[in-house]
């Protein structure tokens, strides 16, 4: 399986934990990630696409990077 590169963007990547904010429901993986970069307090992000916890996208902002995790329902990535 080939997954799409976009810089900044860790696709099929969860970071699970460390969020204190989230966005529902989330329009896109670019808008989570605009969000992310647009907050002081933010140093990462996970975009939970839609169906995989309901009909809606979620977007969650996390205070401190968390480990990555394998899983086909995100997009993630880390503000540096």
């Amino acid at each position: 399986m080939v997954l799409p590169h976009e810089p900044g963007m860790e696709f099929a990547i969860e970071r699970p934990g460390g969020d204190y904010r989230s966005l529902d429901p989330a329009p896109s993986a670019s808008a989570c990630a605009t969000s992310c970069q647009a907050d002081a307090h933010c140093r990462a992000w996970t975009y939970l696409r839609p169906g995989y916890r309901g009909p809606d996208a979620h977007c969650f902002l996390k205070n401190h990077v968390t480990r990555p995790r394998v899983e086909a329902c995100c997009v993630s990535g880390v503000v540096r």
